[in-house]
């Protein structure tokens, strides 16, 4: 069984964020912090955190949110720091955007995928989740089997030691171990039906 190697932080799918206690194994809900309802949330390498709201809206969390700009002419379901600190967004269209030069910078459907989800690994390789719940990696100019196979998922993301973990589409947690693939967290997921988890985010 995979063994959580640093905080692990949700938000469910009424978008309201959660602690997971490792002592009490429970999740301590913060409700909708900052009273925004989100959907996904980011970290940046220098610890910023980013909220991405059911409207679009986008966040900065200083202890409140400190609103971001939005793109135009589209709108954000979910955001992904690479290592290098580039910001990315997917789009309700499955877009990505790169924030570059003080604005969104619309890069449309990357590899003629209809994405919901970007994620980054420690080296700095993107993962994608497309709308069938399917995982690719990109290589090059196209996405590529990422070996994550067996569930569904929602999204993926990666914790400290790059370990893969994903929320599937029934809001249930899995950790990634090889030779097994997806193995089902049924005590990480308790009584939350989940829509985000984040290793280390929430800080302050």
């Amino acid at each position: 069984m995979p063994i959580l190697p640093q905080e692990l932080y949700g938000v469910g799918r009424d978008g309201n964020v959660g602690i997971r206690s490792q002592m009490f194994e429970a999740w301590a809900s913060l409700g909708n912090l900052g009273g925004w309802t989100l959907r996904s949330l980011t970290t940046t390498p220098t610890g910023e955190i980013y909220g991405v709201g059911t409207q679009g809206n986008v966040g900065a969390w200083r202890g409140y949110w400190q609103t971001a700009d939005v793109p135009t002419g589209w709108t954000l379901q979910s955001m992904a720091c690479g290592p290098d600190g580039t910001l990315y967004g997917v789009g309700t269209q499955g877009n990505v955007g790169i924030w570059r030069n003080g604005r969104w910078e619309d890069q449309g459907n990357l590899g003629n995928w209809t994405l919901k989800m970007l994620a980054f690994d420690s080296r700095g390789r993107k993962y994608g989740v497309g709308t069938e719940g399917n995982v690719g990696r990109w290589v090059d100019t196209q996405w590529v089997d990422s070996g994550y196979d067996g569930w569904t998922v929602d999204m993926i993301t990666f914790d400290a030691t790059d370990r893969a973990w994903c929320v599937g589409t029934q809001g249930n947690i899995a950790g990634w171990q090889e030779g097994l693939g997806w193995y089902e967290l049924k005590h990480l997921t308790g009584e939350w039906s989940m829509a985000w988890i984040q290793f280390g985010a929430i800080t302050q």
